[in-house]
Formats: structure tokens, C-alpha cells, sequence
């Protein structure tokens, strides 16, 4: 009876056994659950072919999921720079192995935004992932330089004055992401104060001293001469800016270098008591030039000027008072220069 019962339990045993197998087969696991094919990129898109059954797809890329229900992704939400990823299959719970990773590079629709100029560089909104490089070409000598910058700004204080086309780079390592144009020019400009600094140029569209919007017929005119910024508002700016024009949707940048041409102006009183010395008067010539006294028969022995100082000698007014004993002032004339400027101002000598 003992061998009966166990042939009964090994019967009953060999009849479970194909009933587990129908369990298991029935269960997808999964390695058993396909991956996609032909996972690729194109075009700002990653493509596959469908798995029957599949719920959706897990899209792995640069290290973060991304589920998807069809057979592509649209890679519009990423910025430009280079991925890798994989792909695998959910379906009823189970996930499939991921694909091999495929590496490419995304390069989406990008522009160079915020580009701004100071005195010393030229910078713009910096590119996560990306590097730059700046082309220089001097339009009047045709040559060109051409630099790699790893930060978003470049510094042109080693530029000479002149006039320049200058183009700035976005790179994906070697691949140009986008770009942008500019002409720039570098100049040293006369500012006659009291009336205002002449430029060479078209009436712009826009015009802009440093951020400060300038009006036509307001802050600026333009005559046969050209156009002219009001001295006002150029004094309110500082000697160095960047002005900006725009004509016909083309931008000109110049780096102004300001040289003021001020009136030159005497400092000290020009009325005086003459005490049997010599006479002392201070100018502020603003780069300008004295350019000499008039009167009374006074010639260059009987003065000198140095170091903005006018010193008239006594030797002069004495004979001056024993020429004419009764006379009670002397009156000099005085010329001061700073192209276009000229003053004409009076010293009065109070004799004893």
C-alpha cells in the first residue's frame, strides 16, 4: 500500500507540474518583453518602431525618464547641446531592457539675445553647454581675426580706433548654433561744449547714448553738416558711451571717445590794484592756447604766460606811468583759442 500511495502522489504531482508550466508561460516577464527597434534621431526627434501590445514607451535620456505612447518623442522642450538615450517597453506591468544608448546632438532654433556694449566689452546672454567665437574684420584694412571665447563677453579695449564688422558665434562643439552680425566702430570725437558734437551720419531710425533714447528735434538736429547731439544732453553723459543707431533694421555700434572742446576761461579777477610788482593772472585754457595781449603798445618782452599763468612785469606799467603821470587804469586786451571757440576778455589795471 506504501508504493501504491506514492505512485498516487507522484501522479498527482506529475499532473501539477504541467499546470505551474501553463501558469508561467501564460505571465510575461520581463525579459521576455521586446525593447523597440530601430531607435533613432532625426530632426529634432527620436524615432522607433512600435511593439505590438505596448502601453507605452520609458525614454531614457541624458539619465532622466520620458514616457511616450507612439513611435516618436518631439524633443522641443530640450535645449540645444548633446544627449544620449535608450528606450524600452511597458506592458502589463513589466518593463523590457533598455535599448543600447545612441548619442546626437540636438541644435534647436537659438538667437543671441541681450547683446550689450560698455566701454570695455561686448557681452551677451550666456548658452548653457555652448562656447562661442568672435570674427573681427577691419573694414578699411580687410584683415581679420578670428578668437575662441569660453565665457559669453569679449573684452576689445586692445582694438584700435576704426570701423569694424564683427560676428559672434554659438558653437555645439564645432557646429554653428546661430549668430549674429553687428558693425562697430571705435572713434575719438570732438564735443564743442555750448554747442554740440557733430556726427557724419544718416538720420537714424533709433538713436541711443549709452541706454538713454535721444529725440530727433529734441536732443538731436540734422543739418548740412550733419547730425548734431545737443550739448545738454551730451553733458549728462560721461566722456566715454556707446552710441547706438539704427537704419533700415541695420545697427551701428560707436565707442565714443569724447574730446570736449571747452571754452577756455580766465580764473582769477581781471581787475587789479598795481602795487610796483609784477602782475599775476590764472587761466583755464581747457586745451586750448593764450594767444597773446593787446594794447598800449605792449609787446611779448613785456610779459610771459606759463602753465596757464599770465604775468605782466612791472618794468611795463612803470614806463606805462611815467609816460603819462595822470593816468588812473590801463586797460589789456586778451585772446584765449580752443578751436572753434575764441574769447576775447579785458584786464583792467587800477594805477596809483
Amino acid at each position: 500500500m506504501i508504493v501504491i500511495k506514492g505512485v498516487i502522489y507522484i501522479r498527482k504531482l506529475l499532473l501539477i507540474i504541467p499546470l505551474l508550466l501553463i501558469i508561467l508561460v501564460g505571465c510575461t516577464t520581463s525579459s521576455d518583453l521586446e525593447p523597440p527597434s530601430d531607435f533613432r534621431f532625426d530632426d529634432g526627434f527620436l524615432y522607433w518602431t512600435e511593439v505590438k501590445g505596448a502601453e507605452h514607451y520609458v525614454i531614457e535620456i541624458n539619465g532622466s525618464n520620458k514616457l511616450a505612447y507612439n513611435n516618436k518623442l518631439d524633443l522641443k522642450d530640450y535645449n540645444t547641446g548633446n544627449y544620449t538615450a535608450r528606450i524600452a517597453t511597458f506592458s502589463k506591468g513589466k518593463l523590457s531592457p533598455f535599448t543600447n544608448l545612441i548619442q546626437f546632438k540636438l541644435i534647436q532654433d537659438e538667437e543671441l539675445s541681450n547683446l550689450t556694449i560698455t566701454d570695455t566689452e561686448i557681452s551677451w546672454d550666456a548658452m548653457e553647454g555652448l562656447t562661442y567665437q568672435i570674427s573681427i574684420k577691419n573694414v578699411e584694412t580687410n584683415e581679420t581675426s578670428v578668437q575662441n571665447l569660453l565665457q559669453n563677453m569679449y573684452n576689445y579695449e586692445s582694438l584700435e580706433d576704426g570701423l569694424y564688422d564683427i560676428e559672434i558665434k554659438v558653437l555645439l562643439d564645432e557646429i554653428v548654433v546661430t549668430s549674429k552680425s553687428i558693425r562697430f566702430e571705435i572713434g575719438t570725437f570732438d564735443y564743442v561744449s555750448e554747442a554740440g558734437m557733430v556726427l557724419d551720419i544718416e538720420t537714424p531710425d533709433t538713436l541711443f547714448a549709452g541706454e538713454i533714447p535721444l529725440v530727433l528735434d529734441e536732443d538731436y538736429t540734422v543739418d548740412e553738416f550733419g547730425l548734431i547731439i545737443d550739448s545738454e544732453k551730451i553733458d549728462a553723459l560721461t566722456n566715454h558711451f556707446v552710441l547706438t543707431t539704427t537704419k533700415d533694421d541695420i545697427t551701428v555700434y560707436r565707442f565714443v571717445k569724447l574730446v570736449v572742446i571747452a571754452i577756455p576761461e580766465i580764473i582769477s579777477s581781471g581787475s587789479v590794484n598795481y602795487e610796483g610788482v609784477d602782475l599775476v593772472f590764472t587761466f583755464n585754457l581747457k586745451g586750448g592756447s593764450f594767444q597773446g595781449l593787446g594794447g598800449n603798445d605792449i609787446s611779448f618782452d613785456d610779459y610771459t604766460f606759463s602753465n596757464d599763468t599770465l604775468t605782466i612785469h612791472a618794468s611795463y606799467i612803470d614806463e606805462i606811468i611815467e609816460a603819462d603821470a595822470n593816468r588812473t587804469m590801463l586797460i589789456l586786451t586778451y585772446v584765449l583759442q580752443n578751436d572753434p571757440h575764441v574769447v576775447i576778455g579785458y584786464l583792467f589795471i587800477t594805477l596809483p
